[in-house]
């Protein structure tokens, strides 16, 4: 993403002048605040084609989605990865405790390794769903307007095989938790980069378990 604009009203800003309406007793919906809240933190910020960062929200938000909760945790599933709100935060503006566990469960920690926090997203069911549909955005190609490069090939393959690992939570074929390890094990060859795995995974096989090392594809 591009540098950060500084949110047309800073955090303390918003904070103050939602709880305020709330003390006067007006109702302002889940949905409504998610996107006012999500919209002004992270305004200036942009894909790498350009486009203004609302578009992905929106898109996640949206896509073929079955409750408003979801809705809501898809509007907000990059505020605390790339702005300073934080779960407390929106504890503090009243969003549900669902909310938060659903906007925890696909917020990339600091430090933490990327098939970790996948293998986190995939304990919680909403969170499940959201980061389907934020993986699906990511990794439509019609968004791009610029040739690939290794890392970007990298990331790709990271989508690909978190859309195949979620799917098989979700179908019920493994556990939640499973590390992504052990779950390529039981995946097609194409789908088995056992490097990948280790190099964004703290798991690491029982002795003896772990597979041969692969050829390369000629």
């Amino acid at each position: 993403m591009a540098a950060q604009i500084k949110g047309l009203f800073n955090k303390a800003e918003m904070k103050g002048r939602i709880l305020a309406v709330k003390g006067e007793g007006r109702t302002l919906p889940d949905y409504d605040l998610a996107v006012l809240v999500a919209v002004n933190a992270l305004i200036g910020q942009t894909c790498k084609a350009g486009a203004a960062y609302a578009h992905h929200l929106i898109s996640v938000s949206r896509h073929n989605t079955d409750s408003e909760r979801k809705m809501i945790i898809g509007m907000l599933h990059d505020l605390v990865e790339d702005s300073d709100w934080t779960l407390d935060d929106l504890r503090d503006i009243g969003f549900s405790e669902k909310v938060i566990a659903g906007v925890d469960g696909v917020t990339h920690r600091d430090g933490e390794l990327y098939f970790d926090s996948i293998e986190r997203c995939g304990l919680n069911p909403d969170s499940v769903d959201v980061k389907l549909k934020d993986n699906r955005h990511n990794l439509d190609q019609s968004r791009n307007n610029w040739l690939p490069k290794p890392k970007d090939l990298e990331r790709q393959a990271k989508y690909i095989i978190t859309r195949q690992y979620l799917i098989s939570i979700k179908q019920g074929d493994i556990e939640p938790g499973t590390p992504v390890y052990e779950w390529m094990k039981t995946q097609p060859e194409k789908m088995q980069d056992f490097a990948l795995a280790q190099k964004e995974s703290s798991y690491r096989p029982p002795q003896g378990t772990a597979p041969a090392p692969q050829q390369p594809v000629r």
